[in-house]
């Protein structure tokens, strides 16, 4: 009966294995396939406003606000449902990687001063992720340090992060606008 026990746990064991190299599979092809996404957060939606209307709406800031004019948005839309009160983000893709790095780049005096960002489009896996180390990240950018996050992994100052992840926080905080990085 050991010997039974012993190859049932083996082949649990083995099916363990197989199950958590799918599912890193699975989540490095999510971010391979959101990798030219970014969101527009804080954006107003129109009474009325049409899903073809997303695209226009990026390019315009993109060509006003970032004076990028070069770059082409290949898609764009509103996720979520209308509710009364809630800005809906809106999810663009852009042509190519260098592109979302020049979006990166002019970002940060370009919409200063205005009531929308731009931000990075995560998996879910990235975004709950995130909001487990809000506590590490709120600190770490309260003592003005650099704060990466690339590919499941949180880098401050250039270091990977390595310490205890927190309990699940509420707070809420800078860290939207952490820089996303590929």
């Amino acid at each position: 009966m050991s010997a039974q026990c012993k190859s049932l746990q083996k082949s649990l064991n083995d099916a363990n294995k197989i199950i958590e190299d799918l599912q890193r599979r699975q989540l490095d092809f999510e971010r391979q396939a959101i990798k030219n996404n970014l969101r527009l957060v804080g954006y107003h939606e129109k009474e009325g406003e049409h899903a073809e209307e997303a695209v226009k709406i990026v390019q315009s800031i993109l060509e006003t606000d970032s004076k990028r004019p070069d770059i082409v948005v290949e898609n764009a839309y509103r996720v979520g449902k209308k509710q009364s009160g809630k800005v809906r983000q809106i999810v663009f893709r852009v042509r190519s990687f260098n592109h979302k790095l020049a979006i990166f780049s002019s970002r940060k005096t370009a919409l200063d001063k205005r009531n929308y960002y731009i931000t990075d489009d995560l998996t879910e896996f990235d975004r709950e992720h995130i909001s487990q180390l809000k506590p590490i990240i709120d600190q770490a950018m309260r003592e003005k340090k650099n704060v990466k996050y690339r590919n499941g992994a949180l880098f401050i100052d250039g270091q990977r992060y390595r310490g205890p992840i927190p309990a699940k926080s509420q707070n809420t905080g800078p860290t939207s606008r952490i820089e996303q990085s590929d």
